[in-house]
């Protein structure tokens, strides 16, 4: 008895082992529908998983959900310490006929974060009172325009950032085959730090200070007083030069 009671237990502790990592599988329905989340107090947004989130800057605050109509139950967004966090609910698997997407509208956003395999968009140009910060890990990009007047983003994994817009302080942060196409995102002083593979490009008017270790590489527009240092196989060069 115990030699049939021991493998049935191995199995049935694996079986729940999957189950609790990756969730009871949900299947759209293939009705897609929207609906409005009655959210407001945010000023930033935390997405995770699989999620397209459209942000624009509005007078109101406002969040719409697009997906199947049975797995709108499952996509859970709320606020957490003025964070809008949005996300599936633990324990479920959803697997919707279309990507699921999110759209926020709020007069001031100050911080975005995704992490998984997220996108962020903006639908228009999204105005910074002072620092807009943004934090992506994992395979999340992020699309933005913007105008504040101090710009931060960090990027981990295989991350992509791509802005466009006004800003008078830029910092970038990337770690491993980050990604940072900025060009468009016209700055007076930018500073760069990549470790890893990633790549950056930039315009600076003023001041470029770059940080590069490993096999990274920083190209830059404009003619700013540039203070570099590079260690490994990385670079720094302007914008034209082959």
């Amino acid at each position: 008895m115990k030699k049939i009671f021991f493998p049935l237990m191995i199995i049935l502790l694996v079986f729940t082992g999957c189950r609790q990592v990756f969730g009871k599988r949900v299947r759209g329905s293939g009705n897609i529908k929207t609906e409005t989340r009655d959210i407001t107090g945010f000023n930033g947004v935390d997405v995770s998983g699989a999620i397209d989130v459209y942000v624009k800057n509005d007078s109101t605050q406002a969040v719409k959900v697009e997906t199947d109509d049975n797995l709108l139950q499952y996509v859970e967004t709320y606020v957490e310490s003025g964070i809008l966090k949005i996300h599936t609910r633990n324990g479920y698997n959803i697997r919707p006929r279309r990507t699921v997407k999110v759209y926020v509208s709020s007069p001031d956003f100050q911080r975005f974060e995704a992490s998984g395999a997220c996108d962020v968009y903006s639908e228009n140009k999204i105005m910074g009172v002072n620092r807009v910060e943004l934090d992506l890990s994992g395979a999340s990009d992020a699309k933005l325009e913007l105008n504040a007047p101090e710009v931060r983003a960090e990027v981990s994994g295989a991350g992509s950032v791509e802005l466009k817009g006004e800003t008078k302080n830029l910092v970038l942060d990337g770690t491993g085959s980050s990604d940072f196409k900025c060009y468009d995102l016209l700055a007076e002083t930018v500073n760069v730090h990549i470790s890893g593979s990633g790549d950056a490009q930039v315009s600076a008017s003023v001041k470029l200070d770059v940080r590069v270790s490993g096999a990274g590489s920083v190209r830059y527009k404009g003619n700013p007083q540039v203070d570099q240092k590079v260690t490994g196989s990385g670079s720094v060069k302007k914008a034209d030069t082959p």
